[in-house]
Formats: structure tokens, C-alpha cells, sequence
């Protein structure tokens, strides 16, 4: 193998000029496929540890897969919460950051979130995200049961 033992992806964060060109920054709708590529890849490399940031667990809904309703809960639970990152360390100067309060100041939360069975562990999504897309697309919390299965 090349040695990697740990493994990032992030989803993009709109910022500057390209929060006014959606042709830079997908729908969640349109890296959902992706998403459950890596994951199901992940699962099958156990010896490299898979940290995904920026994805909420709903946009999972939208996967082409017909295993992913019983497996959502599982791969949200395993890969997708990001609350469990606390702090980072910022390159260049390796300052360590409060993830979480860096986080909530930069992301929000649908109104249907607030009923999510997801909300304490999903910080939401970028609010340049939500400026350029809009909220529309987070589902209501009944297209999930919260236990992997479609209500």
C-alpha cells in the first residue's frame, strides 16, 4: 500500500466569488452518489480511518443505492457526525481551533432539522451553502425514521 492511514472529505465550502457561481459547488443531491461510493469504500478498508465533515446525514436520501435505507444509520453513526471532531489543528501556524463553535458560527439549520433525529450530532449546512441553494432541499424528518428505514 502507499502508508495512508487516514482519510479526509470534506464537502465544499462556498466561499468568496463562488458562492455566486453554482457551477463551483455541487448540490448534495449531486455528491450523494459519491459520498456513498467513499463510504462503502471505507468499509471495506478498515485499516484507513474515513473522516467526512459538511455532509448531513439526510443527504444520504438521494443515493442511488437500494441498500441505503438500512444502512444510513450505520454510515451516519460510523462516518458522517461531525460533532465528534472538538478541535482542529489550522495550518500554517498550527493554531488549534474550537471546531465546534468555528462550526455553528459558519453553518445553520433548516427548519426541519429541529425536529431531526439527527440535530445533536449535525451541525447543518454552510450558510453560504444555504445562500446560494437555499434550505428547500433538507428533508423533513419523515423521510427518515432515524433508524435507517424509510417511514
Amino acid at each position: 500500500g502507499i502508508g495512508v492511514r487516514e482519510f479526509g472529505l470534506d464537502f465544499v465550502w462556498p466561499m468568496a466569488r463562488i458562492v455566486r457561481n453554482q457551477s463551483f459547488v455541487p448540490r448534495y443531491r449531486e455528491a450523494a452518489n459519491i459520498l456513498l461510493d467513499v463510504l462503502y469504500w471505507a468499509e471495506v478498508n478498515p485499516s484507513i480511518q474515513l473522516r467526512c465533515t459538511g455532509f448531513p446525514p439526510c443527504m444520504l436520501r438521494w443515493a442511488k443505492d437500494e441498500n441505503v435505507p438500512a444502512d444510513v444509520k450505520r454510515l451516519r453513526d460510523k462516518y458522517l457526525v461531525e460533532s465528534v471532531v472538538r478541535s482542529i489543528i489550522v495550518w500554517p501556524n498550527e493554531a488549534r481551533i474550537d471546531w465546534m463553535a468555528w462550526c455553528r458560527a459558519l453553518k445553520t439549520q433548516g427548519p426541519a432539522c429541529r425536529t431531526c433525529p439527527w440535530s445533536a450530532s449535525c451541525l447543518g449546512v454552510w450558510k453560504s451553502y444555504a445562500r446560494l441553494y437555499g434550505l428547500n432541499e433538507l428533508p423533513e424528518p419523515s423521510v427518515y425514521d432515524g433508524q435507517g428505514g424509510r417511514s
